[in-house]
């Protein structure tokens, strides 16, 4: 339960897939259906903490060849907590856990960053912020061009396509006016994206070359306006 709204998650294959309505007389009438995650983030787990809160953990599947999986000695691992809830819309929230604030250290803060593409100025790699364990919260004003985001460990992109209204591949449809926020956990292999508070997608990386692993923002076929960009190295 989620309020008043009955819940059921299930996970056919590797999709984590959610279902809110009604349930009467022991039916469960679906109203709403989507998916928690959109990518390697399987067999979910939920529980009520001590002040009501509905915190959810996923398995983080792997894209490696099982003998990679055996040479590396591990395989999989557990996502970061999330706490999820209704928005009036009843549709699902999902942002990460606060708790997770504790393992900030090192912050790295930039404002107001102008991209235009037109002027060789739409990809921006961040000074002196290098990285693979850390957690980038970049605000992207409203805007009209084709494809903007982010670079974590300098190859990584995010990429929100207006065109085809997603969030590195996942579903996401801005108002007229509304800005983009992605907040992202970098952890070695593991990216966990957060995109407005309403869409999730945990991805796979496997860096071989630990030297270039640069934050930066892009945007391509028009200008993008950054608001701001706050870097954690995670602890």
């Amino acid at each position: 339960m989620l309020g008043s709204r009955c819940q059921q998650r299930f996970s056919p294959l590797e999709a984590l897939a959610d279902c809110s309505g009604t349930d009467a007389h022991h039916t469960f009438t679906p109203e709403r259906h989507g998916k928690i995650d959109w990518g390697n983030y399987y067999a979910a787990k939920t529980m009520l903490d001590n002040r009501g809160r509905r915190i959810i953990w996923g398995w983080i599947t792997e894209e490696r060849s099982v003998e990679e999986q055996i040479k590396a000695g591990w395989s999989g691992a557990l996502s970061l907590p999330r706490t999820v809830s209704l928005l009036p819309d009843n549709t699902l929230q999902i942002k990460p856990s606060p708790e997770l604030e504790v393992l900030r250290g090192e912050h790295w803060s930039f404002r107001e960053i102008e991209l235009v593409p037109s002027n060789n100025k739409g990809r921006l790699l961040l000074d002196e912020v290098q990285g693979d364990c850390i957690e980038v919260i970049v605000r992207f004003a409203h805007n009209h061009a084709k494809t903007f985001g982010v670079v974590v460990q300098d190859t990584n992109t995010i990429t929100y396509d207006r065109e085809e209204k997603q969030i590195a591949g996942a579903p996401l449809a801005l108002s007229s006016e509304e800005d983009l926020t992605l907040q992202v956990y970098a952890d070695r292999s593991i990216i966990e994206v957060f995109a407005n508070d309403r869409v999730c997608k945990t991805m796979r990386t496997y860096h071989k070359n630990r030297d270039n692993l640069g934050v930066g923002v892009f945007a391509e076929d028009g200008n993008v306006k950054v608001k701001s960009v706050d870097i954690w190295e995670i602890k």
